[in-house]
């Protein structure tokens, strides 16, 4: 089980910018809440249901399938029943040559899914196991997925968004500023919006208010802080952006159904079955 839940700004190594993921229902993001980054990222659902929204396109994904999702697009994700992987990697780990980088950022731009892919499976299984010398394992595997994706026609489309892109600044801003206090009018200004109309373009894009959209990203945070072996509910009400410690257990019991203390001795007694 992967025991790094925070989703990081800088992935894997210098070396090796690629990151895994492994993500069930004790999973602090096991619903994906809509975000982007510029890397690269791939999908594999291991068992049940994932209902993934990429940009205005919706996907539905299936045990054995996985997702190519090109990078800079807006993603979320809806999981029934679910478990499944994901890695997140740098594009330059296929700049090989300068003919690579050009066919990798001129034809890596549509989503693709697969049905029980090979070379993917080998992807995930090599990252997990890890053996002497699995970057080459992982690396080859990577360029003959992007192979079959620039000489291919399978891919589908995800036609940019106007307004997704407008909030893209707002959505930086609060990953890197969740813990601070927040308001609408720098939001806005991010986006070089006013506030009316970022709030309508944020609430019809994304689903939620740019409230709601912090509120829940910060209790997602506080539950990786208690995943990550923090026990001090106080603690993490203030470093994830709550200034008031019973607001904080309020909003933590609506989004997650149990306390924050209910929910530190659930991970405990998970921790003890399956040791980090």
């Amino acid at each position: 089980m992967n025991t790094s839940y925070h989703e990081k700004m800088s992935r894997g190594t210098p070396g090796f910018p690629l990151e895994l993921y492994e993500i069930d229902f004790t999973h602090p993001r096991y619903k994906m809440q809509m975000h982007w980054h510029k890397e690269f990222e791939i999908i594999r659902v291991i068992c049940g249901t994932l209902r993934l929204k990429l940009n205005e396109r919706e996907f539905t994904v299936t045990k054995g399938q996985s997702v190519f999702v090109p990078s800079g697009i807006m993603h979320s994700a809806k999981p029934e029943n679910c478990r499944y992987d994901c890695i997140v990697f740098s594009q330059s780990l296929l700049y090989n040559t300068k003919m690579c980088k050009n066919l990798v950022n001129s034809h890596m731009q549509k989503a693709v899914v697969y049905e029980n892919n090979k070379n993917i499976n080998i992807i995930f299984d090599v990252l997990k196991q890890k053996p002497h010398g699995f970057e080459l394992d992982v690396s080859a595997n990577l360029y003959l997925t992007a192979a079959d994706i620039v000489k291919s026609d399978n891919g589908k489309t995800v036609a940019p968004n106007v307004k997704l892109e407008k909030i893209k600044p707002a959505m930086q801003m609060i990953e890197e500023n969740f813990m601070s206090k927040i308001t609408l009018e720098e939001l806005a200004k991010s986006c070089k919006l006013s506030p009316n109309y970022f709030c309508r373009i944020f609430k019809e894009t994304v689903g939620q208010t740019a409230f709601e959209y912090i509120t829940e990203y910060r209790i997602k945070a506080a539950c990786e802080s208690f995943a990550d072996g923090e026990k001090s509910v106080t603690n993490v009400c203030f470093s994830c952006g709550f200034n008031d410690l019973s607001y904080f257990i309020h909003i933590f019991k609506k989004y997650k159904g149990i306390s924050p203390r209910e929910y530190i001795n659930s991970m405990c007694q998970y921790t003890e079955i399956f040791p980090k």
